[in-house]
Formats: structure tokens, sequence, C-alpha cells
């Protein structure tokens, strides 16, 4: 680690890096006693100046590989987007919420996160603080509930509900393209017959 680049400092269990030109800074102190995942970034070049433990965590990556890299590289493409179309807005409010946010962790896999964005300083010593929530298993739970209400629970095939679903979408989707949509129906003959016999479990 060359000189003047950043220190690492252990306060409450957790540890957090922080570039040294940042550490004077009132936003470190701030940064430091933040127990959910908490960056402190460059106004002017979204780089990383500090980050806590939480934070390293959720991106399953170490503090020293996180500082000075821009910040948009650790978001997907989408959340890259969105968060370069309402930069300049929150600049000028000086805070903001961003929903549904995802970070590519270590392993590939996406962390969706609430980024509450807010600027501190002015002129040359302007820094975002950036405090992310993280509702990847929130998110994760809901995306099964809905899977649960539209599939069988036997056969894992979707039901009633969810052909309504899809045939009204497909539907609407057709008219708005002026498109032909066929529906297939296939009925077996004599199948009671089979579940009268062997029941619905192997019927289905």
């Amino acid at each position: 680690m060359g000189p003047g680049t950043h220190s690492s400092s252990s306060q409450g269990g957790g540890r957090h890096c922080i570039e040294r030109g940042a550490r004077g800074h009132p936003v470190s102190g701030h940064f430091r006693t933040e127990h959910d995942a908490t960056l402190v970034l460059d106004a002017e070049t979204l780089c990383l100046r500090a980050a806590n433990k939480a934070f390293c965590d959720l991106c399953g990556r170490q503090c020293e590989a996180l500082l000075h890299r821009d910040f948009r590289e650790l978001l997907n493409g989408p959340s890259r987007v969105r968060l370069e179309q309402v930069f300049a807005a929150v600049s000028r409010t000086g805070r903001g919420t961003l929903s549904d946010m995802c970070i590519e962790t270590s392993d590939g896999t996406l962390a969706i996160v609430d980024l509450g964005i807010t600027f501190i300083g002015d002129g040359d010593e302007r820094f975002v603080h950036v405090a992310c929530k993280d509702l990847t298993e929130q998110k994760a739970l809901q995306q099964e509930l809905v899977e649960r209400a539209a599939r069988d629970g036997l056969t894992g095939l979707y039901n009633q509900r969810a052909l309504r679903v899809h045939l009204e979408t497909a539907v609407r989707n057709a008219q708005a393209n002026k498109q032909p949509l066929s529906v297939l129906s296939i009925d077996l003959d004599n199948f009671k017959q089979c579940n009268d016999r062997y029941g619905h479990p192997v019927g289905d």
C-alpha cells in the first residue's frame, strides 16, 4: 500500500476502509457509525472514497479492491443507466432515493438495494454519502410467493389464475400490435378413468 493511499480501521467489530484524503472530513465520522451498507463517493467522479464492512460483505469484495473504483462499475446495466439519468437532479436537490437498484456481487449474483443518496459539503470538498438498504432476501421471498400463487402445488404447472393473466396480456399485445392470436385447447378422452383408477396425483 503506497503512502497517502488509504487506511483501514476497526470499529464496533467491523472493518472500514477510508481514503486518507477523506479521513479528516466530517463525513468519515458519520460513515463509521453506520451499521447498514454505506459508502462515500467523490461527487465529481463517483469513485469510492470510503466503504464500511457491511458494504464490502454485500459486494463480496475486499475493502482495498473497492477504493478509487467507479461506483457505476458495481451496478448492472439498467441500474447504471438509471443512476446516470437522475444523478444531476439529485445533485441539485442534495438528496434522493433510487429503489430496486442492482449491485453485481463477486459471485455473479445481484444484490437488490435501495440507495439513499445525500450530498455533503460544497466546492472542492463535496462528497456523496450512499446508504444501501439490502432488499435481496425480501425480493426473493416476494417472487417465491408470486410463483406459488401462480402454479399448481402438485405439478408445478401454471394454474388457471396464471392462465387468465397471461391470456389477458397476450390479447392486449395482439390488439395493440394488430396481430392474430390463437389459443390451443387439448382435451384427453376418457382421462377421468385414469384419475378414478389411480388417483389425481398420478393423473396430474
